[in-house]
């Protein structure tokens, strides 16, 4: 017969373990709470900092060069996007004309060696 060695360490551990309250998330509580605290430290240090304020159109000064800039901007990446779905749309639009004009073709010729 064996003789059973027991940790009381690793069992202390284990029940700490199971006994601990799971969040919705899949965390233990004692992990959110540390880290939440540390997520409202960076925020708090965020609102401290002097370069965290809002830029000029934020503030409503929409004839500034950064206001102009920024719609320049957005104009730029909305005419990227715009492209990108042109292209992919027609793509698709190609490979269906293409797919037609084979059936098409397959179908001539089926009625071409049927007569013959």
């Amino acid at each position: 017969m064996k003789s059973e060695i027991r940790n009381p360490k690793s069992e202390a551990r284990l029940s700490d373990v199971q006994s601990a309250k799971v969040s919705s998330f899949g965390f233990r509580h004692s992990f959110v709470i540390r880290h939440s605290s540390f997520v409202i430290f960076i925020l708090i240090a965020l609102a401290a900092a002097p370069s965290a304020v809002a830029c000029a159109t934020c503030y409503g000064a929409s004839d500034s060069p950064l206001a102009q800039g920024m719609n320049w901007g957005i104009m730029v990446l909305l005419g990227f996007i715009g492209a990108v779905l042109v292209a992919v749309s027609s793509f698709f639009v190609y490979i269906a004309r293409r797919a037609s004009a084979m059936e098409a073709a397959a179908a001539q010729n089926n009625l071409t060696e049927t007569k013959q």
